[in-house]
């Protein structure tokens, strides 16, 4: 009985941490999001009492009107959501291809092609911030929504993450649609990445979260208001002034579309995750 009673209450005291630990993460955006509906005057009296974390008070759509009518945060959602979607699109089929090209088909400087891309994994991307800089001016897309897409089409992690999904998918497939008469170009467009959407999830997911909250390079690579995101919109508002109540309510903006992404795709990713064993 004392073994038992041991085990049972070694399993309580572990799933006791686990709930302690999973309010950690879900208590701040909770807090976020349900302050966003309220005024700062209501944020900083509740501030350090448990109703900060509850609906409670005078619960209005005030900010949301506020900073939609009069900052308009509808044009930096807009932009920030183009830009993040074309990057997905765009890197979705370039790092696709490559890592299809990696992992199914044989051609000469394959190994060493590899090779450099594993290599590259290492180098952080704030490295490469001015050659990149350098490359845009160049192409003359300074202040200019391609500048926020173009310089990601192609990722290291991307491609060697898509090299593993493919690395696994059984070569007879691919020699069977060769018999048939399909090309390489068409066993990937038609039959590839129709399979491929546990990864594809996985990049898109991790792809967006970069991309939608980074300051950056849109901080370098943007002058006027046509091209602003959302987290330069945030970053200049909250050096601007106090209102926590409209500051909340633009961080659940830019927070809420990152969670329902996940929400909608978490089980491709899960799942993507599992069968590659890699993580960023």
């Amino acid at each position: 009985m004392s073994e038992k009673w041991k085990i049972k209450s070694g399993g309580v005291i572990f799933y006791i941490a686990m709930a302690f630990l999973s309010l950690l993460y879900i208590l701040p955006p909770i807090f976020l999001i349900v302050s966003s509906f309220k005024s700062s005057l209501q944020i900083s009296l509740e501030m350090s009492t448990i109703f900060a974390f509850l609906p409670h008070g005078s619960m209005t759509l005030d900010n949301y009107r506020y900073i939609f009518d009069i900052l308009n945060v509808g044009k930096y959602f807009s932009n920030s959501f183009i830009s993040s979607a074309g990057t997905i699109i765009f890197a979705v089929m370039f790092n696709g291809m490559m890592g299809y090209a990696l992992g199914m088909l044989s051609f000469k400087g394959k190994n060493l092609l590899l090779r450099l891309v594993i290599m590259l994994l290492i180098v952080p991307s704030e490295a490469v911030l001015v050659n990149r800089m350098v490359v845009v001016s160049k192409l003359a897309l300074i202040n200019n929504i391609w500048a926020l897409i173009l310089p990601f089409m192609a990722t290291p992690f991307y491609i060697f993450l898509f090299y593993q999904h493919f690395r696994g998918m059984p070569v007879d497939l691919m020699n069977s649609a060769v018999i048939d008469g399909c090309s390489y170009p068409g066993i990937f467009f038609r039959i590839m990445l129709p399979l491929s959407k546990p990864v594809i999830a996985t990049v898109s997911i991790l792809l967006f979260v970069k991309r939608w909250g980074d300051v950056a390079w849109p901080a370098m690579v943007t002058r006027t208001e046509a091209i602003k995101v959302l987290p330069l919109a945030m970053q200049s508002f909250y050096g601007d002034r106090n209102d926590w109540g409209s500051i909340f309510a633009l961080g659940t903006v830019l927070t809420v579309p990152v969670l329902i992404l996940f929400i909608i795709f978490q089980k491709q990713f899960i799942e993507s995750i599992a069968m590659t064993g890699i993580k960023e």
